[in-house]
């Protein structure tokens, strides 16, 4: 009898678990050339990526520049998103950008996210995710993964790169509720490295960048593809990276001009 009524008092004192189950659709049409989808993307037109390059500091600036849609991004701009307003046509949007920021992700160079203004929101918010580093000012709107008040999910790698920066708990938290993240949440669940100052935020985040790329640029390069090689390789497949991206770099000029000038005991 007590093992009865234990058994009960252990169900009636269990948390509650609340779930809602429906079937999931997945897209299941096929995947065209990226040429071919790029050639459709430019039907839509508008805004300018700028490029500056800075020779002294060897850092180069890219400024997404439409301020008529408030420097909105594909899905985030309404006039491009009644363009393609189809499943197709999404899936092709995902494809495309998908690479776009695989790209940016795997250059073998440090990339930082400076998020002013209104923030990072949908789309803005997973080509952040795609950098190395983020960086808010202290005034800016945040960052929003706000996708589910749109009715539509990530689909460029978003979800997918905040679960690994945040964890699934957290990263679950802000798909579903689509709230911004200031600054100060921002760093303290990981999703931001720093905050600096409003007026002078291209300023500080290219001295917050020098302190990172101060090393030789072949040592760098190395760094960066050995530590995205660790999170998304197995434990095995990055220790061989590891030690093959190593090897070149023993007795190799940056490595003799330390030894010379006995910098490993200053």
């Amino acid at each position: 009898m007590w093992s009865i009524l234990n058994y009960f008092f252990q169900l009636k004192h269990m948390p509650k678990v609340f779930m809602r189950h429906k079937s999931i659709n997945y897209y299941s049409g096929p995947e065209p050339p990226t040429a071919e989808i790029s050639k459709q993307l430019l039907q839509s037109r508008g805004g300018s990526v700028d490029l500056v390059k800075n020779e002294d500091t060897g850092i180069a600036t890219l400024c997404l520049n439409h301020p008529e849609r408030r420097n909105a991004i594909s899905g985030g701009d309404l006039n491009m998103a009644r363009m393609f307003f189809n499943p197709d046509d999404g899936f092709r949007m995902a494809v495309f950008m998908q690479k776009v920021l695989h790209r940016l992700e795997t250059l073998p160079l440090i990339s930082v996210a400076l998020i002013e203004g209104t923030g990072a929101l949908g789309g803005a918010s997973e080509l952040a995710m795609a950098c190395d580093f983020r960086l808010l000012t202290s005034d800016t709107g945040g960052i929003g993964f706000v996708h589910s008040c749109m009715g539509i999910t990530p689909a460029w790698g978003g979800c997918t790169r905040l679960v690994r920066t945040v964890g699934y708990t957290k990263a679950l938290d802000l798909l579903t509720t689509g709230r911004r993240v200031s600054g100060e949440e921002a760093l303290q669940i990981g999703l931001a490295d720093s905050i600096v100052n409003t007026k002078d935020a291209l300023t500080e985040t290219s001295e917050w960048l020098k302190v990172r790329i101060k090393c030789d640029g072949k040592v760098l390069k190395s760094l960066k593809t050995m530590a995205h090689n660790a999170r998304e390789m197995n434990y095995h497949e990055s220790l061989a990276e590891e030690k093959s991206l190593f090897a070149p770099l023993w007795g190799g000029p940056a490595n003799h001009a330390a030894l010379t000038q006995n910098i490993k005991h200053k």
